[in-house]
C-alpha cells in the first residue's frame, strides 16, 4: 500500500505523524512476548501427570490486545488531547489509589491492589506515566 502525503484520510495522516521505528519495536516486543508466552504456559500450567494448558498465554494475550488498542488510541492524539488524557487518567489513578489503601485486597501485607471482577488493578502503575504530560507547576514547561 502506497500513501501520499497529500492524501487527506485519518490513517494517512496517522501514518506519516506517526514515529514507525518506535511502532514496530513495541510490535516486535510484543510478539516476541506472546511467543514466548505460548512457549511456556504449558510448562506452567501443567504436572508430572498431566499435560499443561495455554491459560497464561491466553491472558497474556487479552493483555496485548488491550494495550495495542491503547497504544494507537493514544497515537492518534494530538498534543493537547493527551495532555488532558493524561490528567484524567492521573486524577482516576488518584482516586484509584485512595480507594486501595481503603478497599483494597491485602496482597503481601499492602493495600496496593483494588479487585474489579476476576482482575486485580494496581493503581499506583498509572501515576508513573504522568510526569511527561503533566508536570507540576515548578517544573519549566517547553
Amino acid at each position: 500500500m502506497t500513501l501520499s502525503r497529500v492524501d487527506n484520510s485519518g490513517f494517512a495522516r496517522w501514518w506519516w505523524t506517526v514515529d514507525r521505528v518506535s511502532l514496530m519495536a513495541v510490535l516486535a516486543l510484543m510478539a516476541i512476548g506472546l511467543v514466548l508466552a505460548f512457549a511456556a504456559s504449558p510448562a506452567a500450567t501443567g504436572h508430572a501427570n498431566s499435560a499443561g494448558n495455554f491459560s497464561y498465554a491466553l491472558k497474556q494475550f487479552a493483555f496485548a490486545a488491550t494495550a495495542l488498542f491503547i497504544l494507537i488510541g493514544a497515537s492518534l492524539l494530538d498534543f493537547k488531547q493527551a495532555r488532558a488524557a493524561a490528567a484524567a487518567v492521573f486524577a482516576l489513578a488518584l482516586i484509584g489509589a485512595l480507594l486501595a489503601l481503603l478497599i483494597g485486597v491485602d496482597v503481601n501485607g499492602a493495600h496496593r491492589w483494588l479487585e474489579l471482577g476476576g482482575l486485580k488493578l494496581e493503581p499506583s502503575e498509572f501515576l508513573n506515566p504522568r510526569l511527561r504530560f503533566w508536570p507540576p507547576l515548578f517544573w519549566p514547561t517547553s
